[in-house]
C-alpha cells in the first residue's frame, strides 16, 4: 500500500500539471530562465522546476525539495532541487519540451517500474501520443516494450522505434487477449483507464480503501502475468471530458485547471521520487 500511495498526488484522475502562467509569475519566469511546473491537490503537491545552475552555463531541471536547502539539493532559480532529480537540458531543447518530458516520464516511466530491478517487460495500453511516448521511452531504456492499440503501426508516430512491439487488444483469429499473447510482463501502464479507482477518491484515505477494494485486479495481475505494478496516466481532466463529452466539458474542465493553479504553492510539498535524475537524464 504505501507502494501507491507515495504517489497519491500522481494517481489516476489526479491533478493535472498547471504550469505557472500568471503575466507576474512568467516576466520573473523569462527573467531568471526558469521553467516551473506545479500539481496541486489537498494530499499535496510536486513541483518541476529549472534554470541556470549559478555558476555555470548549465540549464537543468528536476524536483523541488520537500525539506528545503540541504546536502542533497542545487539552487536553481530561487528554488532548491533535488539533486539526484537533476538533468541537464540540451541547448537546443526549449523549455517547453523538457517539461512536457519531465512531466510525462515521471509516473508513466520513472514510477511504472522499479529502478533497482531486473524487471524489463512492460505494456503500455493506449495509441495517443502519451502512449507512443512511453513506450518509446521504455524502449530507450533497455526495456521489452509493448503498446497495445488497434491502430495499425503505420498510423503510429514515425517515432516509435521499431523494437515496440505493437500489439492489438485481440491477437489473431482466435481473438486471443493481449494480455495472455504477452504472458508475463512487469508493469501495466493504461493511458485509457483507471481500473484501481484511485481517481475516484477525494483523499488519501480513500485512495488506501480503493486499493484494498480491487485487491483482487492487483492479485490476479500479479499471479497470472507477474506484474509489479500497474499504473494509470488518465487525469482528473480527462475523465471530466470521458463523463460530459468533449463539446461540454470546455468550462468544467478550465474551472479545474483555474482552481489547480490557484491552489498551487498551498499545500505540502510531497516528497520525491528518488533518483528520478537518471531516468529523465537518458530521456
Amino acid at each position: 500500500l504505501a507502494y501507491y500511495a507515495g504517489r497519491l498526488l500522481a494517481r489516476p484522475g489526479g491533478p493535472d500539471p498547471v504550469p505557472d502562467v500568471t503575466p507576474r509569475a512568467r516576466r520573473k519566469r523569462d527573467r531568471a530562465g526558469t521553467v516551473r511546473l506545479a500539481a496541486a491537490s489537498p494530499d499535496g503537491e510536486l513541483r518541476l522546476d529549472g534554470g541556470r545552475v549559478l555558476g555555470t552555463a548549465d540549464r537543468v531541471i528536476g524536483l523541488v525539495a520537500e525539506a528545503g536547502p540541504g546536502d542533497g539539493t542545487v539552487s536553481v532559480g530561487g528554488a532548491e532541487l533535488r539533486r539526484d532529480s537533476l538533468a541537464v537540458l540540451p541547448p537546443s531543447l526549449s523549455d517547453a519540451d523538457a517539461v512536457s518530458t519531465a512531466s510525462a516520464c515521471l509516473l508513466g516511466v520513472h514510477c511504472a517500474v522499479d529502478t533497482n530491478s531486473t524487471n524489463n517487460r512492460v505494456v503500455v495500453a493506449g495509441g495517443g501520443d502519451r502512449a507512443a511516448f512511453l513506450a518509446a521511452a521504455h524502449a530507450s531504456l533497455g526495456r521489452e516494450a509493448f503498446l497495445v492499440t488497434s491502430r495499425p503501426r503505420w498510423s503510429l508516430p514515425r517515432s516509435l522505434p521499431r523494437s515496440v512491439e505493437v500489439v492489438p487488444p485481440s491477437v489473431g483469429t482466435m481473438g486471443l487477449p493481449f494480455a495472455s499473447y504477452v504472458g508475463r510482463f512487469d508493469a501495466l501502464v493504461d493511458t485509457l483507464g483507471d481500473e484501481i479507482g484511485l481517481g475516484r477518491s477525494a483523499d488519501a484515505k480513500d485512495g488506501l480503501d480503493a486499493l484494498i477494494q480491487n485487491g483482487p485486479f492487483i492479485a490476479r495481475l500479479r499471479e497470472e502475468h507477474g506484474c509489479e505494478s500497474y499504473v494509470s496516466t488518465v487525469t482528473r481532466s480527462q475523465q471530466i471530458v470521458s463523463r460530459r463529452g468533449v463539446l461540454r466539458a470546455r468550462g468544467a474542465v478550465a474551472r479545474y485547471q483555474e482552481e489547480c493553479e490557484s491552489n498551487a504553492g498551498l499545500f505540502r510539498t510531497l516528497p520525491p521520487p528518488d533518483s528520478f535524475g537518471a531516468t529523465l537524464q537518458r530521456l
